[in-house]
């Protein structure tokens, strides 16, 4: 394969991808349309308080694929993480302590004990699966196990759904929820710790790969949308950039929703139309609303607070004083 690679999309899986490249030997190009790096984790300071676009808290600390991916190129202790230890849910009953095992679960005062019961029989099994058995279920809905349970469970389910995927039951996979079962399980190894960079804000990761780029000599060309990908025979030739110069390459690696990319950076002979059909599903699967409170002082010790019922908007939750 050509050693020159070119990356579109400047987001955590681009920037991860081209960083795994530049440390192989390649030459990488990062083009990003946008004026920064960062994506879904890019942040903004308003009125000295740190609010985040994208996901929020970092499952599984430690085990993270993205914490993974630094400790592989040696720069882990570049990110500083503080640990987010004190999740909440709050239902019209009150709060109510964020299950992190199998004994939080028993404990669980969001549903009725012989709810807890049965919860676990469901859990219990997809925790203890092999990550290739849960590849089995990737065609399912998670509702597919959630539909013969109680209305208070349910509601549980779905503020677990949109805290861990920032969506609800319905539109994730029955096999995507169970490997975070698995990577969740202590006795296979994993955890249920969450963490959030120290000085605030998430965009604190896309800066910390950006930099391991830059001292590799890899680039990022921000403002640079890409007009197409060339295709000949099934074989790459190489992107033409916004200002229509063709620049040659046999690897391309495409960081968008694939829904995004396939349509508008392709010719249209190029997938087949079963598959385009598949992609673009995926464009109605997501749709979060997200409000902020940046509050001038502390109400409460609790760092994340999430609405559970009816009641709440979707994507609706509150994050406390986990930075000034």
């Amino acid at each position: 394969m050509d050693k020159h690679v070119y990356v579109i999309g400047a987001g955590i899986s681009g920037l991860t991808t081209a960083s795994l490249l530049v440390k192989k030997g390649y030459s990488v190009d990062i083009f990003e349309k946008m004026g920064k790096i960062g994506g879904r984790t890019a942040s903004t300071v308003f009125r000295n308080h740190i609010l985040d676009n994208g996901f929020h808290i970092m499952p599984f600390y430690k085990k993270s694929a993205i914490f993974q991916v630094l400790k592989k190129l040696n720069i882990d202790s570049n990110l500083k993480l503080a640990k987010v230890d004190k999740i909440a849910f709050y239902s019209d009953t009150g709060f109510h302590k964020y299950p992190k095992g199998v004994v939080d679960l028993l404990q669980l005062s969001l549903i009725p004990f012989s709810s807890r019961v049965k919860l676990l029989k469901v859990l219990l099994p997809m925790a203890f699966a092999s990550m290739r058995k849960t590849e089995e279920w990737d065609n399912l809905s998670l509702t597919e196990i959630t539909k013969k349970l109680d209305s208070n469970t349910n509601a549980f389910f779905e503020a677990v759904c949109m805290l861990a995927f920032a969506d609800n039951a319905e539109h994730v996979s029955l096999g995507e929820f169970a490997r975070t079962m698995i990577r969740a399980n202590p006795f296979k190894g994993g955890t249920s710790e969450f963490a959030y960079p120290d000085d605030g804000g998430y965009d604190a990761i896309s800066q910390v790969l950006s930099n391991y780029i830059i001292a590799n000599k890899g680039k990022i060309h921000l403002n640079s949308p890409i007009k197409k990908i060339v295709v000949n025979d099934s074989r790459i030739q190489g992107i033409i950039t916004k200002d229509g110069i063709f620049h040659p390459s046999e690897c391309v690696v495409v960081s968008l929703p694939a829904y995004q990319g396939i349509n508008q950076l392709f010719d249209h002979d190029v997938f087949d139309k079963k598959f385009i059909d598949k992609v673009n599903k995926l464009d109605k699967t997501t749709a979060v609303v997200e409000v902020h409170f940046a509050l001038n002082k502390k109400i409460d010790s609790r760092q994340i607070v999430f609405p559970v019922g009816a009641f709440t908007t979707k994507g609706f939750f509150f994050i406390s004083n986990i930075t000034p």
